[in-house]
């Protein structure tokens, strides 16, 4: 405001003031400071078109038409079809969005979209369509809302189009909630395996959002109704899906950590072991001891199923997860549960905490610098405290990543830092031999200085040359004699 009393003919300075009241939702107030920024130069189509575009949003349509009419040729005719005709998109899209805000045609603009949505085989065409679909149905409940997601449940939709259609519905549940959630959690779930990273995390959000919506152990009683799918893609999706419901929701079930088990032990495809091995890493940082206790015999013959597998890391995980387990209910009970070939396994497990503990004392007491005495008391309680300390870090840190993958890690688990790599080894300078003088030490020294076959022995020489100081000198002598 300073800068328009101090410069009223600056037109930046109405640019930058609407654009702060538009990003503060003042789009009215937007609106009319854009439009005296335009009326100051009207000669400016790019201010023309900003002011057009505010108008738009602020519902002002036909002053938007008025306004954008300005630069088009007047033997064109219509001003709109004269801006179809140059392609002027952004126009098109913005009426559009104007448009669907209004109550009255909504439902206009939804008997243009279904058809698209049904029968559109153009996936670039699919996608506008149910991006400007989201738009209208993140406007409130209408009087189509029926037929819209019966229509969304039905069409398919193609690869391209996914990640927008998953947008939309994220909008549908949001806006409708439990109605709508219950039919499309089948297509959610199955688009968590999707190969595009974009469509996996907005599936993630779709599934948040019905966890919100709906009441968890339904959802939970929903999913796991996708283990009896024929495919393992299908199977590892529910699982997935199961994976982050739980996360989320913190409604863990005893039930789904038996359905996990069963998958473990009969399933042998690796890619729903390794969703199962997610779901019960989750489960155990969900679940207390008194919970997992009943369980345990089954829980760890079935992690010992897949603890030869050395591909995909399962020998890994089912270290790290028996590790877990160890911590919390000791080594000596899960031992007894382990067969006598895999007794080696638990003792590795131990010996490798143990020293790890060590590593941590000897950090620990080199940190504090206690000063020294001689009562054994307080140093037996001073490492006592390290070890409860120790066994209180048993719930892992649990890490959501950027495409929606659920990470439940401790310190052991961290992938070992590489070492660095050796110094480079300077290679030795090549001396000029000592026992070689004169011509014969200089083209020693240029043979060493040479590449290529000229180091080679028994090979010719691809060039030589002379300096021609040498060849002055060997004309005067010839000259002289």
């Amino acid at each position: 405001d300073e800068c328009i009393s101090h410069t009223p003919s600056g037109v930046d300075f109405y640019e930058k003031r609407a654009r702060l009241l538009k990003r503060s939702g003042l789009t009215a107030a937007a609106a009319d400071t854009m439009d005296a920024a335009r009326q100051l130069d009207l000669a400016d189509r790019y201010i023309n078109n900003k002011a057009t575009k505010y108008l738009l949003r602020a519902g002002r349509i036909e002053e938007a038409r008025v306004t954008a009419a300005l630069f088009t040729r007047p033997e064109a005719g219509d001003a709109e079809l004269h801006l179809k005709e140059m392609q002027a998109h952004w126009y098109e899209l913005e009426v559009g969005a104007a448009l669907a805000r209004r109550p009255e045609e909504r439902e206009t603009l939804w008997r243009a979209l279904k058809p698209l949505l049904l029968h559109s085989r153009a996936a670039a065409v699919e996608k506008r369509a149910y991006a400007a679909l989201a738009s209208l149905c993140s406007q409130g409940p209408s009087s189509f809302d029926a037929d819209l997601v019966e229509t969304v449940a039905q069409c398919p939709a193609r690869v391209p189009a996914r990640c927008a259609r998953l947008r939309c519905m994220l909008v549908l549940v949001e806006t409708r909630g439990a109605d709508v959630a219950t039919e499309l959690v089948s297509e959610a779930a199955l688009c968590v395996k999707d190969a595009n990273a974009k469509a996996r995390r907005a599936a993630f959000d779709v599934l948040d959002a019905m966890t919100r919506a709906l009441d968890p152990s339904h959802l939970l009683r929903v999913l796991v109704a996708g283990l009896a799918a024929r495919t393992p893609h299908a199977r590892s999706a529910a699982l997935a899906a199961l994976a982050r419901v739980v996360f989320r929701a913190r409604a863990a079930d005893l039930d789904l950590l038996r359905a996990a088990c069963l998958v473990l032990r009969h399933d042998k495809a690796r890619e729903v072991a390794k969703a199962a091995l997610g779901l019960v890493a989750v489960l155990l940082a969900t679940l207390d001891d008194a919970s997992l206790e009943p369980t345990l015999t089954d829980l760890v013959a079935s992690l010992l199923a897949w603890a030869p597998e050395k591909k995909a890391r399962f020998r890994t995980r089912v270290k790290s997860l028996l590790r877990k387990l160890c911590r919390r209910f000791g080594y000596e009970s899960i031992k007894s549960l382990v067969p006598r070939d895999d007794e080696p396994l638990v003792a590795h497990l131990r010996k490798v905490d143990d020293r790890s503990k060590k590593k941590r004392r000897r950090a620990a007491a080199s940190r504090h610098e206690r000063p020294g005495d001689d009562d054994d008391d307080d140093d037996e309680q001073y490492f006592r405290d390290d070890d409860d300390d120790d066994e209180s870090e048993d719930l892992e840190n649990v890490e959501v990543k950027e495409d929606g993958r659920i990470l439940v890690t401790s310190e052991e688990d961290q992938p070992r830092k590489p070492d660095p790599p050796p110094p480079k080894i300077a290679a030795a300078k090549r001396r000029r031999p000592s026992h070689l003088k004169g011509k014969q030490a200089t083209a020693a020294k240029r043979r060493a200085s040479l590449k290529g076959d000229a180091t080679k022995p028994g090979k010719l020489l691809p060039y030589d040359w002379k300096p021609l100081a040498d060849v002055v000198k060997s004309a005067k002598r010839r000259k002289l004699r």
